[in-house]
């Protein structure tokens, strides 16, 4: 509540608002196929992220960051979640998995996501980074390592695609 209050102040003075949700921690799924992430005084579902988060968001963008095992089970997506869902690719389709009946699609056009998994899967944390592997290349790709066109801005696409190739010979 606070934030949304903060947003709309903001935004009454004429500036442009973002809000960034960025979670790095333990996430899992639940059999009924829903993620959440594990919070000091329990779980936070997807459902809770919609309706407590985005669902009420007045920002200009929303940056949802998420970096826990089977977090690909916290973005909306619609239709039956699964365990062995497919891998998401990297195409200008990505900025569009906030694709479900929850969440209004100016809320979905305003909103970007990047998520450490694309399945239920576990994610990995390195002793020599000293962090999590997901989170270390997010920095690395927003501190200018993706900016691959050289414009001073890192887009969800150089992102994605920065992650992508810097963790693809990963054994595991």
């Amino acid at each position: 509540g606070e934030v949304a209050w903060l947003a709309r102040a903001e935004a009454k003075e004429g500036h442009k608002t973002e809000l960034v949700f960025a979670f790095a921690g333990h996430g899992d799924v639940d059999d009924a196929g829903e993620g959440y992430v594990l919070f000091a005084d329990g779980a936070f579902t997807r459902r809770d992220l919609e309706s407590h988060v985005l669902g009420t968001s007045t920002a200009d963008v929303n940056h949802l960051v998420i970096d826990a095992c089977s977090s690909y089970f916290m973005v909306p997506r619609g239709g039956p979640a699964t365990g062995e869902s497919a891998r998401v690719p990297l195409t200008p389709k990505l900025l569009d998995v906030l694709a479900a009946p929850g969440l209004s699609a100016e809320t979905r056009a305003r909103t970007g996501v990047l998520v450490s998994t694309s399945r239920a899967a576990e994610v990995h944390e390195s002793s020599e980074l000293r962090a999590g592997v997901f989170s270390f290349l997010v920095r690395s790709a927003l501190a200018g390592a993706a900016d691959s066109d050289g414009d001073g801005r890192v887009e969800y696409a150089e992102a994605a695609a920065f992650v992508a190739a810097a963790s693809a010979g990963a054994d595991d």
